[in-house]
């Protein structure tokens, strides 16, 4: 399935984040893709890794090797809701722990993870519920198609 993202945004579904895409598939139907698959994060340097711990969950493992631009290693700091973001930010930067990309919009997090432009194709499992086509989403890269 294919389509075009016209707004990101999320839900607190059960208190889980949920990621909405609202887009018009390339028929012209109005589409709803949810993924409830991801949790917001952000980064702080490793070395303030044990500050976090003692806040918080504790920062998680990046699968892959990341920096900051001053080129100190960063850990990735898992919440369970976006709401969380915002105070665990303040609590650590009143510790003179630096927080990046704490700032960046959860859907358009999950977008940018994915390497996600506004035109997309879509797998999973699809639903029509008028009048949306909806889907869970499975995968969600980006689409390389031309309309005529």
């Amino acid at each position: 399935m294919r389509g075009f993202i016209l707004t990101p945004t999320y839900r607190l579904t059960n208190g889980d984040p949920e990621v909405h895409l609202y887009g018009t598939l390339e028929s012209g139907e109005p589409c709803l893709v949810i993924d409830d698959r991801t949790r917001p994060y952000f980064f702080v340097r490793q070395t303030d890794a044990d500050a976090v711990r003692r806040l918080a969950s504790g920062p998680g493992s990046i699968p892959r090797t990341c920096w900051c631009f001053a080129g100190d290693p960063v850990a990735r700091v898992t919440v369970a809701a976006r709401g969380d973001v915002p105070t665990l930010r303040r609590k650590l930067e009143e510790r003179a722990v630096t927080c990046f990309e704490a700032d960046v919009r959860f859907a358009y997090r999950y977008l940018i993870d994915r390497g996600s432009a506004a035109r997309s194709s879509w797998t999973g499992r699809f639903t029509t519920i008028p009048p949306w086509a909806a889907s869970t989403a499975t995968r969600a890269p980006p689409a390389h198609w031309v309309r005529g």
